[in-house]
C-alpha cells in the first residue's frame, strides 16, 4: 500500500489546525471570563451504587 500527500494539501490541513487551535484559545477564554461552571454529585433515587462510582453532573451557566 502507498500513501501519497500533496504538499499543498498538507499546508492546508495544517492551517485547518491552527485555526482550530485559536478557535479553542477564544472559546476557553470566554468561558473563562463568562462561566461559572460547577460540578456536584447527583445521587439517583433508589440508586444502589457508592457515591465514588456515580458520575458527576456539571451545570455551566453563562454571565450576562
Amino acid at each position: 500500500m502507498t500513501l501519497s500527500v500533496e504538499p499543498q494539501a498538507l499546508v492546508g490541513f495544517a492551517r485547518q489546525v491552527d485555526r482550530a487551535a485559536v478557535d479553542v484559545w477564544e472559546i476557553r477564554s470566554y468561558l473563562n471570563r463568562h462561566a461559572n461552571v460547577t460540578k456536584s454529585w447527583h445521587t439517583k433515587p433508589g440508586s444502589s451504587e457508592p457515591p465514588h462510582e456515580q458520575r458527576p453532573h456539571s451545570s455551566l451557566v453563562l454571565a450576562r
